[in-house]
């Protein structure tokens, strides 16, 4: 508001334009927001598809259209922060990208290296300047909020016209797709947790932690291992982190205690006291003694690993030679690309993994969103463990963790991402 004064309005005005300036922010965020979320919902239509029973054209055309111009739309919105130039992670996805397409030109194959160009050029760019730039450091609780709103539509859909068994899926093609967007949905609920620890806002957290466990208790029934190891590692540093603030607080620890323990009595009743079918299950995969841990993916990831090549097979290799997909994206990029792309991969999970600690580690005092970065990274590169996740768009998680790890990767020594 001195700013203003100094500039010349009458201090008489300087309330009036202070409302202004406030509902023009308010306004600009909702858009922010409502811009995000459609991005992120139509990401994750890919979702309602799979080899066996691929979407329409029509979808697919629709699901581009709308992430692109909703990304195009954010793009134009006037910068709220400034960026610092050409960081690590920026220079690892260009060699990703052009390890990629080089694999695409050797290969002939133009999807790849329209692939490879994606990566090298426009993630760089996009959501490693563009829209850190747009977004600020206050985007952070925009993206965790556009992250559970995208999930909503398909979660209540799904259990409301789907009856529950396992293994489910709802309304998606596959359980490992539900289970890949409850456990999106799940990230983002525990970044609201620990960003309103600080807050007196206690049934703010009570909603958010039940919602946490309905929405694992999908990932469960889902079937889905992957996506409950993403969730519980990021459950597990969401503890360390907010350790000392519980500590110091203890009545808030007994009332997290003491919400799980009405979430789990209910869960009991609902169930009559046995153990739900869905959670037999899961641990039947592992005791099973035909199966291994990984479900055999390990014979999956041998056999690539004894016929890599620099640059790789092509993007047919798992359906056409192996007949299964990978189940790992670094040992699909291996297969497919090569091992030059499998660094790539690597290098790109290490950065994005230090740029997120580092962010928390410098602004855990004074941003209430400072772990979100760690905990959407940590989700993600969980996720890459058992899926295929390297793709050029993906669902709404891709999206969070290429969006979070521009911010947190811009917020770089002497080049700090500041409001404007």
């Amino acid at each position: 508001m001195s700013a203003l004064l100094m500039s010349g309005f009458p201090p008489a005005f300087a309330p009036v334009t202070g409302q202004v300036i406030a509902r023009q922010s308010n306004a600009r965020r909702m858009v922010i927001f409502l811009l995000l979320a459609v991005a992120f919902a139509a990401s994750d239509l890919i979702r309602l598809g799979s080899h066996y029973s691929p979407l329409t054209t029509q979808t697919i055309y629709i699901r581009y259209a709308a992430v692109f111009t909703a990304l195009a739309f954010l793009c134009f919105l006037r910068r709220s922060a400034s960026t610092g130039g050409v960081n690590s992670t920026h220079i690892a996805w260009i060699a990703f990208g052009a390890a990629v397409m080089l694999s695409g030109c050797v290969a002939g194959d133009k999807a790849s290296i329209a692939t490879g160009l994606w990566m090298m050029m426009v993630v760089p760019m996009l959501f490693g300047r563009a829209l850190p730039a747009v977004l600020g450091r206050r985007g952070l609780s925009l993206v965790v909020a556009a992250l559970i709103t995208s999930a909503l539509p398909y979660l209540l859909y799904s259990v409301w016209t789907c009856p529950i068994e396992y293994p489910y899926m709802g309304a998606t093609a596959n359980p490992n797709s539900l289970g890949v967007i409850a456990a999106g949905a799940a990230t983002g609920l525990v970044a609201v947790v620990v960003a309103t620890l600080k807050r007196r806002q206690p049934w703010l957290r009570l909603m958010a932690i039940l919602a946490i466990v309905a929405t694992t208790a999908l990932v469960i029934v889902s079937g889905s291992r992957t996506s409950l190891f993403a969730v519980f590692s990021v459950a597990l540093v969401a503890v360390f982190a907010s350790y000392p603030a519980l500590m110091r607080r203890r009545v808030r620890l007994l009332g997290f205690v003491l919400a799980f323990a009405i979430a789990a009595t209910g869960a009991l009743m609902i169930t009559g006291g046995e153990t739900p079918e869905a959670v037999v299950n899961i641990i039947g995969k592992f005791e099973n003694p035909r199966a291994s841990a990984l479900n055999h993916r390990d014979d999956i990831w041998a056999s690539v690993w004894d016929g890599m090549t620099i640059l790789g097979h092509g993007r047919d290799y798992f359906e056409n030679e192996v007949g299964i997909s990978a189940h790992n994206s670094t040992i699909q990029m291996l297969g497919e690309y090569g091992i030059l792309a499998a660094l790539g991969a690597i290098a790109i999970a290490v950065l994005s993994l230090v740029a997120a600690f580092r962010y928390y580690r410098r602004n855990r005092g004074r941003e209430e969103h400072a772990l979100t970065p760690v905990l959407v990274v940590v989700c993600f590169w969980t996720m890459t463990c058992g899926e295929g996740m390297m793709a050029p768009i993906g669902g709404a998680i891709n999206l969070s963790f290429l969006i979070l790890v521009g911010l947190a990767s811009s917020h770089t020594p002497g080049r700090n991402l500041t409001q404007l």
